[in-house]
Formats: structure tokens, C-alpha cells, sequence
């Protein structure tokens, strides 16, 4: 980082911790001396230099303990040395600062905000059962964040910051997702001068669409092209939820549109995304070894066509026959936590986060033509003796294709994780898989 740089942001940072006389609440003062300290501490990456500032800053503190605008300072100072530092603690002092500045001024956004900010960066805890525990009561990472940032777009619904983190965090969430409030927080914010952020339209439309809300999903894309946009994100957004309502054709052309007009990297991210649950290793270098947006456009129509062909359908249908599975799989097969922990019988091991391998088959082969679980008289215990959680899938195949598919999924010690296992012999704890050749009569529904 350029020196000169740091100490201006440092001396710009120092004076603006110098004791002021309060503004009033929600004044356009509070949001640019706010603003503009947020983006001088992105400007410093000197941790001692920032333990210094909050130092000096806690010292005004003292003198001003029922200032908010301070504890708001020193909240987003301790997030920028969690950023720096990487250490969790100073993301829970962050938090704590942006509390007590809610409860000075309960009608301040950007002190929800911060709140939310920094309980997102707490993030979950790496014990998948603690972890899960969290999420049912309601005390995750992810709820407590989506609480602050509801509180935020409830005083001030055309604060564009909240609204959009509300939506994202929202659509994160695997369970008991606040949809609900996120949904009246975009539907207001739409209706705001927020609305004129094209952020706002695009988490508008993903959370319209996630409620089912077909057609009012379209008009928050739409809306989001309209305002400038992204038009590869848009019209890769337009064409999903054209498939999500069943309109077929029209997810055809905006889906082959925006592969057209698709330039930048969140667009291109979106669109291999898609493409890479079913495409090989030689097919996604293919698609990523293309020159600009024709040459990408004109290679996705032919990789969908031949897909058509091979299973005897009309033009575009296996797109949306991809786009039917996606659904499903973002209802059924979405992943609770982002730890993934694997053991030795568990050879099929993914970098992706979204889906248990279930999605992942799901996804590839479409409903499979008969499940099935196993089922024995003890379920799996601490100590990794009984069943595990398990389901097996059979797909018929004709001789031509190599005969049948048949897939195991085990989930062990968090059942709502089933991975991908070689045999149904790798559900039993260990003594009883020694002993698999002796069991007679095993119930299979």
C-alpha cells in the first residue's frame, strides 16, 4: 500500500474521531461523515495503526459514552481490524459497538447495518451440531444478521446498503430464511428512491422468485435492466424465471441473449456456473478457452441442442429440463452448513457448497426411478457404530448405455448432509460392516 496514502486516511480518520457536536438522527451529515470514514479504513491495512485510532477513538468514547455516532465509529473501526486481522474477537467488539449505538438511537439504519455486517463476519461455527442447533433456534450467524438488517430497512426503507444485504443474507439462509421480511423490505425499497440502485432491483427479483412470486420476479429483473444493470446477469436472471413460470420459449431466447451480452465476470460466473453441474472437464475449459460473448452464445446452443438430440427432445427443452432439476434441487437437496467433513469410505469429494451429492446426482440424471433406504435396528450412535442416515437410487439404463445406475448416500453424524459412498456396506459403523455378510433379512422401503 502507498504510504502517503495510509497516512492521509489516518489523519482524515483522526479528525473525524475529534469530539463534535452530535448530529441529529438520520441527518445527510451522519451518512456522509459515516461514509467517508468507511472508505478511508479501507484505505488502511496497518493493524497497529488501527488499534492505535481505536484507542484514541475509545478515549473520546469516554467523554461521549452516549454519543452513537462515536460507538458507530468504533464499530466499523473494529471490523476493519477483523478484516486486517482475520480475528473473529474484534468482529464480536464491532458488534457490541453497533448494539449499544442501536440503543442509543433505535432509529439510526446505519447502526442496524453495522450490527448485521458484523455478525455475518462472525460467521458459523466449524461444529457442524453446534452449528445446526443454532439454526433451529434461530441464533446463527445468518438469522441474527438478517434480524439487524430488517431492523435497518425498518427505519429507513430507501437504505439501499440494508436492503440488498437483507435479500442476500436471506437467500443464504437453509433454514427458517426470512423471506417473508425480506420480501416486504425489496417490495418498499422498490417503491423508494432506493429503487434506482440496480442492486435493489436484482435482489427484488431473486426474492420475488424464491417466494414463488413469478411475474413480480420478472418485473424486479426487468426493473433492473432498466435502471443499468448488468445485462448478462439480468437476462440470465429473466431466463430462469422464465423457465420457473413454464415459459419455455422465452427462456430459450433470454438465456441464449444474455450469453450474448455477457462480458463481465459475475455474468460469465453465473452462466459456467450453471453449466457446470452436467459438463465435463473437457467441456469447461472448451467453454472457458471462448474468445467473446458470439463465440460463447453460439457454443452454449450447440452444447444444449446436442443434449436435445441425445434424448430425443425438442429444440431448448433439456434447458429447461436443467432448469426444473435446479429448482428442485434449491428446494430439496440445499446444504445446511459449509463444512463439509469427509471420512475414508467417502470417495467422491467436491469443492461446491451448495447441494449434498444428491443435488449434485440429482442434477446429472434427473429423478431417479426407484429410491430406497436401509434400515436397521439401531441408528447410528456416537461412537459411529449403527446405520447412518442413507438412501440409495436406482436409474434404469438400457444394455446399449451400460445397464443400470446405482448411487449410495450416506449421511453420517448430520443427517442433513448425504455424500456419495461406494456400497451400502459403508453405512454401518464398523463392526457392523465386518459382520455385513452375517445380517439376514434387511427391511428395504
Amino acid at each position: 500500500m502507498n504510504p502517503s496514502m495510509s497516512s492521509r486516511a489516518l489523519t482524515f480518520l483522526i479528525v473525524l474521531a475529534a469530539p463534535a457536536a452530535p448530529l441529529p438522527a438520520q441527518s445527510p451529515g451522519d451518512r456522509a461523515v459515516i461514509e467517508a470514514e468507511r472508505d478511508s479504513l479501507t484505505a488502511v491495512t496497518d493493524s497497529a495503526a488501527l488499534r492505535r485510532l481505536e484507542a484514541a477513538t475509545i478515549d473520546v468514547a469516554k467523554q461521549r459514552r452516549d454519543d452513537p455516532l462515536i460507538h458507530v465509529r468504533l464499530g466499523f473501526i473494529a471490523y476493519r481490524l477483523g478484516e486486517v486481522t482475520g480475528g473473529k474477537s474484534h468482529y464480536d467488539d464491532a458488534a457490541g459497538e453497533f448494539e449499544w449505538a442501536a440503543e442509543l438511537r433505535a432509529d439510526w439504519p446505519y447502526a442496524w447495518y453495522g450490527l448485521g455486517l458484523s455478525e455475518l463476519a462472525v460467521g458459523e461455527s466449524s461444529v457442524i451440531a453446534i452449528e445446526n442447533i443454532r439454526q433451529m433456534l434461530g441464533q446463527d450467524y445468518l438469522s441474527k444478521a438478517a434480524r439487524a438488517f430488517a431492523h435497518a430497512t425498518e427505519v429507513d426503507p430507501s437504505f439501499a446498503f440494508a436492503v440488498v444485504d437483507l435479500a442476500n443474507t436471506a437467500l443464504t439462509q437453509r433454514i427458517k430464511p426470512r423471506l417473508d421480511v425480506a420480501l416486504t423490505a425489496v417490495r418498499l425499497a422498490a417503491a423508494s428512491p432506493a429503487g434506482r440502485h440496480a442492486d435493489v432491483q436484482l435482489v427484488r427479483g431473486r426474492v420475488e422468485r424464491e417466494a414463488g412470486e413469478a411475474d413480480s420476479a420478472l418485473a424486479g429483473f426487468r426493473a433492473y435492466l432498466a435502471v443499468g444493470g448488468d445485462s448478462g446477469v439480468g437476462l440470465l436472471e429473466l431466463a430462469r424465471t422464465y423457465y420457473f413460470a413454464r415459459r419455455a420459449p422465452d427462456g430459450w431466447g433470454a438465456y441464449l441473449a444474455g450469453a450474448r451480452a455477457a462480458t463481465s465476470a459475475p455474468a460469465l460466473t453465473l452462466y459456467r456456473l450453471d453449466l457446470s453441474w452436467i459438463a465435463d472437464s473437457v467441456e469447461l475449459a472448451a467453454f472457458d478457452a471462448l474468445p467473446d460473448p458470439p463465440a460463447r452464445a453460439r457454443w452454449l446452443e450447440a452444447f444444449w441442442s446436442r443434449r436435445d438430440v441425445a434424448e430425443a427432445r425438442d429444440v431448448g427443452e433439456r434447458l429447461a429440463e436443467h432448469y426444473r432439476r435446479w429448482f428442485y434441487a434449491r428446494r430439496s437437496f440445499r446444504l445446511v452448513s459449509r463444512h463439509r467433513h469427509y471420512d475414508i469410505t467417502e470417495v467422491y469429494r467436491t469443492k461446491q457448497v451448495e447441494f449434498d451429492d444428491r443435488g449434485v446426482i440429482y442434477l446429472r440424471h434427473g429423478e431417479p426411478d426407484r429410491r430406497a433406504r436401509f434400515v436397521c435396528r439401531d441408528a447410528e450412535q456416537a461412537n459411529g457404530e449403527g446405520c447412518a442416515a442413507n438412501e440409495s437410487w436406482l436409474y434404469h439404463r438400457e444394455a446399449g448405455e451400460g445397464g443400470d445406475l446405482i448411487f449410495h448416500f450416506a449421511a453420517r453424524g448430520d443427517v442433513q448432509d448425504f455424500k456419495l459412498v461406494e456400497s451400502l456396506v459403508d453405512v454401518l459403523g464398523l463392526s457392523r460392516a465386518v459382520r455385513a455378510t452375517a445380517l439376514v433379512d434387511p427391511q428395504v422401503s
